[in-house]
């Protein structure tokens, strides 16, 4: 269902060159510019896409990865080649896939992977019982989410084709358990406290997983800029903030209050405009193409050594497949 979404959201990408060095060696490049991604010494900005195979008639729990290999090769011929015609060099993909369709991916169509292990984000399974909503202070829970972090960095370490690792999908905005602890706080300290259990747990597997996968950087989905301060000093060897955002044609002061709070690189795991216009009732893709232009531009605008911030590095446009399942 690679559909109208798709084609007009990248339409302003693909003059955009590519790096094709190997994914072996991935780093953060700070100085007086700014903030940059390199991949083997050579500079890489993220042309990126929420990539998803969702057949009509499908949802959320389709998986490709368990379909035969013959259908699963003959999927990505068709989604890579136009994602590569589309300019993109890097897919978000969460931590299911397995490692030897990175590389393939990799291989075939020179697109890296994002990869993406959720930490908790809709649920966790707990001793073998389905808990919904993530509690960040339970010892069990956070045992759980440490160990299945890591192991997806165990599985993903020196496959060929990641770029980075992200933690989460924008998980602020699901801080919803209560314990004793948090009732007897007063309502408004209630939601910072929940954080700080989060990030906390952050803060580990990002150091955790710099002792296991050292060539690539850790990033985390956050929503927005939420918590901004409680990341600064809960997750203080972050490597990228990623965010998901949708202000519009621009950040307005997302870069500064980055580059003022956490010193690093932004990325945008999600940004975006829909191509249905709800009032009318019918699509526009004019529209959707306008405010997609305007966010790349934006974004190239606080590139390192740019006239901006000089902190982006790039963005993943949301989504490649259309939601529909989802209305």
């Amino acid at each position: 269902m690679a559909t109208r979404t798709a084609g007009l959201a990248l339409l302003f990408v693909s003059a955009m060159a590519s790096s094709t060095a190997y994914a072996e060696d991935v780093t953060v490049l700070s100085d007086a510019s700014g903030h940059k991604l390199q991949v083997e010494g050579e500079d890489f900005f993220v042309q990126g896409m929420n990539w998803g195979y969702v057949p009509v008639g499908e949802n959320y729990n389709y998986s490709l990865w368990v379909q035969d290999d013959a259908f699963i090769e003959k999927v990505l011929h068709r989604e890579m080649a136009m994602l590569r015609a589309a300019g993109v060099n890097s897919i978000r993909q969460y931590d299911d896939i397995p490692p030897r369709w990175v590389t393939w991916i990799y291989e075939n169509y020179g697109i890296y992977t994002m990869v993406n292990p959720l930490f908790g984000r809709y649920g966790l399974n707990i001793d073998g019982a389905w808990v919904p909503v993530t509690d960040y202070s339970d010892p069990r829970t956070r045992e759980l989410i440490l160990e299945q972090t890591l192991a997806s960095a165990e599985r993903f370490k020196g496959v060929e084709g990641v770029l980075f690792y992200v933690l989460g999908n924008e998980n602020n905005y699901g801080l919803y358990w209560s314990s004793f602890e948090i009732e007897a706080l007063p309502d408004m300290d209630q939601e910072d406290a929940r954080a700080r259990f989060l990030y906390s747990l952050m803060g580990e597997a990002v150091d955790a997983i710099h002792t296991i996968d050292p060539e690539h950087p850790v990033a985390i989905a956050n929503g927005d800029l939420g918590f901004l301060d409680v990341i600064a000093e809960e997750v203080p060897n972050l490597d990228i903030f990623g965010t998901n955002v949708y202000r519009g044609k621009n950040g307005r002061d997302l870069y500064q209050r980055v580059q003022d709070t956490l010193d690093v690189p932004v990325v945008y795991t999600e940004f975006g405009a829909d191509a249905f216009d709800a009032a009318a009732g019918q699509e526009d893709s004019l529209t959707q193409a306008y405010y997609v232009e305007a966010q790349w531009l934006d974004i190239y605008n606080h590139t390192y050594a740019g006239p901006g911030v000089g902190n982006a590095i790039g963005g993943y446009v949301f989504q490649w497949s259309d939601g529909w399942w989802k209305y």
